[in-house]
């Protein structure tokens, strides 16, 4: 199952990604389409199988065999761990098409920016790659410093919201 509700991340998560979501509208009148937010393990191994043993629907366009939509298989993922979402822009009321001009410029750089700020600090897809070298494009996770193995291992960040 993938779920699409915030009320399932991690509070600290949950409440700086509706930040980024209030802050993109805000300044850039950016709308933010939440695709996923939790995955168990079934939703995760269907999210892998995209690209590898099944065409699937992305945010862009149907990805074809060799264009997979993640690297993580089921418990690899920080979507597992409530610690990431998958979201992606809508602008002036249009889907964006992905790392092309003016979008780059309009929407992505100042999605990016906003996810670093102090107030969000959110690490951004946008700056790691997928196996096939595309960009991990509307994933924003946050993960109090930790790899996807602290997790697996049975820690927790504190529930504390901010």
């Amino acid at each position: 199952m993938v779920r699409r509700d915030l009320d399932c991340l991690h509070p600290i998560v949950a409440t700086k990604i509706s930040r980024l979501i209030d802050e993109a509208w805000r300044q850039y009148k950016i709308e933010m389409l939440i695709l996923a937010t939790n995955r168990d393990d079934e939703g995760q191994a269907e999210a892998y199988s995209i690209g590898r043993t099944q065409i699937g629907a992305s945010a862009m366009a149907t990805r074809p065999m060799g264009q997979v939509a993640t690297d993580n298989a089921p418990g690899w993922s920080f979507h597992q761990f409530g610690l990431e979402a998958d979201l992606w822009p809508i602008y002036r009321g249009q889907v964006i098409p992905g790392l092309v001009q003016p979008y780059l410029r309009l929407v992505w750089t100042p999605l990016n920016k906003l996810a670093r700020h102090p107030a969000i600090n959110l690490r951004s897809g946008y700056y790691e790659r997928l196996s096939t070298g595309n960009r991990r494009l509307g994933h924003f996770r946050w993960s109090a410093g930790h790899k996807v193995e602290y997790f697996r291992n049975g820690f927790r960040v504190p529930d504390v919201r901010i």
